[in-house]
């Protein structure tokens, strides 16, 4: 019988080098159950003749069969519970025949296999041979995962529990590093993933948005159109750095007073040390968990700013890449700063003496946090001159 959910086999005393196993899955082959119980240490495995779902399963020593005990006992396979015991002979029969009677009587009684759904007429059971082959990982399927997990909250939780019976690592806390499949590739509704977070971010507000409608993932099509969209944002924000350095030579050709002198200027401030600025950057890890899509492009003079809060200055600017120079003041004569407001955010274009040392700046500089905020910095060559 069974009490306080252990198995017994019989009424005569136990079998210290056998257990009695019950609630076997019979999804299992015989060659499944015999691999599993060889794995903790059995000699010989026995069927019961009624059902598949208790076994007799012996050890070459007590020993042995104390130390499989506790680790068979309600171990979960297959969505059954094992409960396992010393095996006890029926009274007055010999060894062999106690447990061949043991194994053809099992103290409860056999499992019924549960249909597949009765209601709809389907009275029989699922083949329990029937494995599934699915394809391997991609970005796609993990981005559509991700997105089933977002919109169903039960999900999630079996993903968290699974994880945690696999003694994976918890997916609290710090971004992981970015796995080879996904690694440079695209995922659909969010080819701006990496600079979304710190788009959306508020200037130092803790004020949580409120919940954003569900959307459906995008199609490749609409994905490439949002990388398109993004080229052409670079252009326009190149127009606009174009028509504010030719608005001085329109205000001098007109016929308005000349503007009063300006006020004597504070001495400018030193420039920002390597030291200050490598510990204050995102590491090469972080920035690419974070940015997986950003690319650099071609090496030119020019740099384009991107992810700037909306309080940054020129002069933030001038003093990041400012150590380059002499002083201050000769990074001020050779460098071409301008600062465009984008909503809540800035954009930046800066134009250096040649182009090595644009891209020993880029390096340097890549995902430093100013006012909190990681830059990202990528070359004009997408653009063309003549825009």
């Amino acid at each position: 019988g069974m009490s306080g959910g252990t198995a017994t086999s019989g009424g005569g005393a136990p079998d210290l080098r056998a257990l009695y196993v019950r609630h076997v899955p019979p999804s299992l082959s015989e060659r499944a159950c015999n691999e599993l119980f060889e794995h903790y240490g059995a000699t010989s495995v026995r069927f019961s003749t009624a059902s598949r779902t208790h076994a007799v399963v012996s050890f070459a020593g007590a020993e042995a069969a104390a130390c499989a005990l506790p680790q068979l006992n309600r171990l979960q396979l297959h969505g059954k519970t094992l409960l396992a015991d010393y095996y006890r002979p029926a009274a007055g029969a010999g060894e062999h025949d106690a447990a061949s009677t043991a194994v053809t009587q099992p103290a409860s009684s056999p499992e019924q296999p549960t249909a597949i759904c009765p209601n709809l007429g389907i009275n029989y059971p699922a083949n329990p041979h029937l494995a599934y082959r699915y394809p391997p990982p991609n970005a796609v399927i993990v981005a559509n995962i991700a997105n089933a997990i977002c919109s169903s909250p039960m999900l999630y939780t079996q993903v968290l529990n699974l994880m945690n019976k696999m003694n994976l690592p918890p997916p609290f806390g710090h971004h992981t590093p970015v796995h080879p499949i996904l690694r440079g590739s695209v995922w659909p509704g969010s080819s701006e993933s990496g600079e979304s977070e710190h788009e959306s971010e508020s200037d130092g507000g803790q004020a949580e948005a409120p919940p954003a409608k569900k959307k459906k993932p995008l199609t490749a099509a609409e994905t490439s159109k949002r990388l398109k969209r993004e080229q052409e944002r670079i252009k326009h924000a190149f127009l606009l750095e174009k028509k504010a350095k030719l608005q001085p030579e329109h205000a001098t050709a007109s016929s308005a007073p000349p503007p009063p002198p300006p006020p004597q200027q504070q001495p400018l401030p030193p420039p920002l040390t390597q030291t200050h600025i490598q510990a204050n950057k995102l590491t090469a890890q972080e920035f690419a968990t974070q940015f997986p899509t950003h690319q650099c492009g071609a090496p030119t003079s020019k740099l384009y700013i991107k992810n700037m809060v909306k309080k940054a200055t020129a002069l933030d600017l001038l003093l990041l890449f400012g150590g380059y120079f002499s002083s201050t003041e000769e990074a001020q004569q050779r460098l071409q700063i301008t600062v465009l407001p984008r909503g809540k955010k800035a954009t930046a274009f800066v134009t250096f003496p040649s182009a090595e040392l644009a891209t020993r700046a880029l390096a340097d500089s890549q995902g430093y946090r100013m006012h909190n905020h990681p830059l990202l910095i990528v070359r004009l060559s997408c653009v063309s001159p003549t825009h």
